[in-house]
């Protein structure tokens, strides 16, 4: 088991999906984007297919704990004001 950890601004999670942003929730990549660093906060404009939590304004960690078998996912906020987490199977 690996355990990761991202700290920066929690940006999006998308559902799973092929690489052209269809949803594939067997076999498609779930994606995080997480800022680590830049020039401040800002408002989600667009929202892409697929989105499932967005929340860019907020500083904190993503905690990745990784198997052989699949993902966990947890993200921290500073304060404790905005929270994500889930898992998933690897395939």
């Amino acid at each position: 088991m690996q355990v990761r950890f991202l700290p920066g601004l929690f940006r999006k999670c998308r559902l799973p999906h092929t690489p052209d942003g269809v949803l594939d929730t067997q076999h498609g990549i779930r994606q995080f984007t997480v800022g680590t660093g830049g020039i401040g906060t800002g408002a989600v404009n667009t929202v892409q297919p697929n989105s499932e939590v967005r929340n860019p304004v907020v500083y904190g960690v993503l905690k990745l704990t990784l198997s052989a078998t699949g993902y966990a996912w947890r993200f921290i906020s500073v304060g404790g004001t905005f929270t994500d987490s889930g898992n998933g199977s690897c395939h």
